[in-house]
């Protein structure tokens, strides 16, 4: 790789830029640096001066995350000084601790967590109204959620601890808070930037691991409970940056745009909805898919399209609204599993089919895919918490439902056995989105298909989809959009099996 050195800085600058997706494609860029023979001493030189310059805790996390990217690229690359790299930061944090034990697990000792914080803020301290106001504009509404209930489950001034580190990090750095910067974000209606971050942004993100670091001092919080609480304050989730997004599928529907003044790409998306499920019945592959979600067109209407797949019996005549059981499946809650810090990697026990079954009409129905989201706030991938990331329902397993991701794709097993394979592709990703829709991104789930028949054939069930087809529309760029949905059905039976 051919790098002018003269260059550096100007590539290193970039880690601060305000846009999420800037920093992203920084961090690894000086990731492929590290892992090139010719350039990792240097590089790595330059990256320990620049974490040693950072007078904000979240920015040395940034710092770390190339190493750990690196580490990504190349899984035979050796941290070997540690000490080194500890003696660089000069702002450490529950973050930085986190960061750390991933690159060199067993080698680092806890923190002396006095010196992470300011200590308990003075009885006459006041929060500023600046803080409590805009916490929500310069930070994801989850770091002041987060502190309300800790506030509650803990009985600690957190927020006020907060608003404190707040105000002593200002002082040191000599900076005064303004909403100035917040005029670059774009308008509401318009596009805008879904992940920026100013400087206020990370003195914000700054002081709440310093208030953790409070919190474990006093003992209020145990140091596990810290790293749970601290890793929204990682931008990315480390086994979601491994895996690489793919291109749009061949399969996913591609409309053309109307001729004339009828708009026709709902009936074009109908039909080749429904030569896909048909093709999906006919052809005996390993694999068929269980949900998928994305944009279908971009035009005079911008249209996106959901497919989630059901398990279905029918008890009697009585057939359900489709646009019902849509909603019931799109806003069902996420499952929970047992998380594996900073990777989207985790496992849930089997469960028993009643506890997931719904009945509409005379049809109870069973959902094939289920909602799992990474504990962490991947930001820098911003499309992947909008559309989620969608697994096998566990009911599907007969051992424990367990998933990790690899380059190629999230990998999901059932004990030792490969069940479900999750990707998602960014053909149409920009940095902004529009109003309030979605990105022009989109996933998919593939399930094994002699998982779903065995399950289907053992519940005297049938496989089947929902879609739902949602346009969006407007007439200037100023204006809100307006939402309109169609909902259909495939594969459904109206014949009712005795059990």
């Amino acid at each position: 790789m051919k790098v002018d050195n003269q260059k550096l800085p100007l590539l290193f600058s970039r880690l601060t830029w305000p846009s999420g997706m800037v920093r992203e494609r920084a961090c690894t860029a000086i990731a492929d640096l590290l892992v090139d023979s010719q350039w990792a001493e240097i590089v790595h030189r330059h990256l320990i001066c620049w974490i040693k310059e950072q007078m904000l805790e979240s920015l040395v996390g940034i710092g770390l995350l190339i190493y750990l990217r690196a580490r990504l690229l190349d899984s035979n690359l050796r941290i070997s000084a540690v000490e080194e790299l500890l003696s660089a930061l000069h702002r450490p944090s529950v973050l930085s601790w986190m960061l750390i034990n991933e690159l060199a697990p067993s080698r680092v000792h806890s923190p002396n967590w006095t010196a992470l914080n300011s200590g308990s803020a003075p009885g006459d301290f006041e929060p500023a109204p600046f803080f409590i106001r805009y916490s929500r504009n310069f930070l994801p509404s989850k770091y002041t959620d987060l502190a309300e209930r800790i506030e509650e489950t803990r009985d600690i001034p957190f927020i006020r601890q907060w608003a404190f580190e707040w105000h002593k990090i200002l002082e040191r750095i000599g900076k005064k808070p303004s909403l100035g910067p917040m005029d670059f974000t774009g308008m509401e209606n318009s596009d805008h930037y879904v992940v920026i971050d100013f400087e206020l942004s990370e003195v914000y993100r700054s002081a709440y691991l310093r208030a953790l670091a409070w919190a474990i001092m006093l003992g209020v919080l145990s140091e596990t409970d810290a790293q749970f609480l601290a890793i929204i304050a990682c931008p990315i989730d480390l086994g979601l940056w491994r895996l690489k997004p793919t291109s749009r599928p061949a399969w996913w529907p591609t409309p053309h745009e109307p001729e004339g003044k009828i708009d026709t790409v709902p009936a074009q998306i109908g039909r080749q909805i429904e030569l896909l499920w048909d093709k999906q019945r006919a052809e005996r592959d390993d694999w068929i898919i269980g949900g998928a979600s994305g944009r279908v067109h971009e035009g005079a209407t911008i249209y996106d399209l959901e497919i989630f797949g059901f398990f279905q019996i029918c008890l009697g005549a009585l057939a359900p609204n489709p646009e019902e059981l849509a909603d019931w499946y799109r806003r069902r809650k996420n499952l929970q599993y047992v998380p594996w810090s900073l990777h989207f990697r985790g496992g849930v026990d089997p469960v028993s089919p009643q506890t997931m079954s719904r009945n509409f009409g005379d049809w109870s129905v069973l959902p094939a895919v289920s909602l799992f989201m990474p504990y962490t706030t991947p930001r820098w991938q911003y499309w992947r918490i909008y559309r989620g990331v969608w697994l096998p329902s566990p009911f599907l397993c007969s051992k424990r439902l367990t998933f990790q991701c690899s380059d190629e794709a999230l990998i999901i097993r059932d004990g030792e056995e490969i069940i479900g394979k999750w990707n998602d592709w960014t053909d149409g990703l920009r940095e902004k989105v529009s109003a309030d829709l979605n990105p022009s991104t989109g996933q998919y789930l593939l399930l094994q298909r002699e998982k779903v028949e065995a399950f289907a054939s053992e519940t005297k069930s049938v496989f089947c989809w929902i879609c739902r087809l949602a346009g969006h529309h407007r007439e200037y760029d100023y204006q809100p959009y307006k939402h309109f949905a169609d909902h259909r059905l495939y594969g459904t039976t109206s014949i009712v099996i005795r059990h």
